[in-house]
């Protein structure tokens, strides 16, 4: 018999609260932010937020993780990853997410273990598991757990469940690193970085919700939703304008429109084909 979602939350709460103690990876993403909210109600006192700040986290997702932790009066600390000294991520290989999350959490459970946690959980959902993912061999190899993962719980459920309780997060765009905006063997620099970053904080000051920006070599390509496209072009000569200011010669717009993780297309036909 399939579960409803007081089953699945019950059940999720009680393996939580199965550890003494546990330091959340913590984004401030639509995920993190509802399991955050869980360990806080399930383990009070006994929850720490670990926020990393490198080179692929934006200066929003760090503002807005810092609030969130505030508001939950969780502990919260912020992990500082030089990502970009470590050439199996900065060169950007098909397994680059790999490399990453090794890293990350090597440096979160670190900082977790000298502040008396020996377990960290992250926002990783059933979705997830669906896409070419290889960070998640490396959660696995770390013994980083998954709980949302562990009890088959999706995007979809997180969202409704973070709007029940009237968490910010529920109705969040979906994100992800800035490292995804970039074709696998571009090499990764904090300037090309940056600059995908503030040409997505041009659409989003445009009133566009979900954006990327894909880096091509030379050319900078647009993602919006479908619906958006008319205004988009009743902005076009705004939007060229601030995009080419920022170094990126050729600008153009995707007409298929956003799609989570475009880039691994050309993994998973490869993947298909073996």
């Amino acid at each position: 018999m399939k579960e409803n979602n007081n089953q699945k939350l019950t059940k999720l709460k009680e393996f939580i609260k199965s550890f003494s103690r546990v330091a959340v990876a913590f984004s401030g993403g639509v995920d993190s932010s509802l399991l955050l909210s869980i360990c806080a109600r399930v383990l009070p006192g006994n929850v720490l937020a670990l926020t990393v700040v490198s080179e692929f986290q934006s200066e929003d997702e760090i503002e807005r993780a810092k609030e969130f932790a505030k508001k939950l009066q969780v502990p919260h600390r912020l992990v500082p990853v030089n990502v970009l000294s470590h050439k199996r991520i900065s060169n950007n290989p098909a397994d680059r997410c790999y490399h990453c999350k090794k890293e990350l959490f090597t440096t979160m459970l670190d900082v977790a273990a000298k502040e008396g946690y020996q377990v960290v959980v992250d926002g990783t959902n059933a979705d997830d598991a669906k896409d070419y993912r290889p960070g998640l061999m490396a959660l696995e190899e770390l013994k980083v757990v998954s709980p949302f993962l562990r009890f088959g719980i999706t995007k979809e459920w997180i969202r409704e469940t973070s709007k029940k309780w009237g968490l910010s997060s529920w109705n969040l765009s979906p994100n992800a690193c800035l490292a995804t905006r970039v074709a696998y063997h571009t090499p990764l620099t904090t300037d090309l970085l940056k600059r995908i970053e503030k040409g997505e904080r041009v659409l989003k000051d445009l009133d566009f919700s979900n954006v990327r920006l894909r880096v091509y070599d030379r050319l900078a390509c647009i993602e919006i939703n479908q619906s958006e496209m008319g205004n988009f072009f009743n902005k076009r000569s705004m939007v060229l304008e601030k995009i080419k200011a920022l170094g990126f010669p050729v600008v153009a717009l995707d007409l298929e429109g956003y799609v989570s993780g475009k880039l691994n297309r050309v993994i998973n036909r490869l993947n298909d084909k073996s």
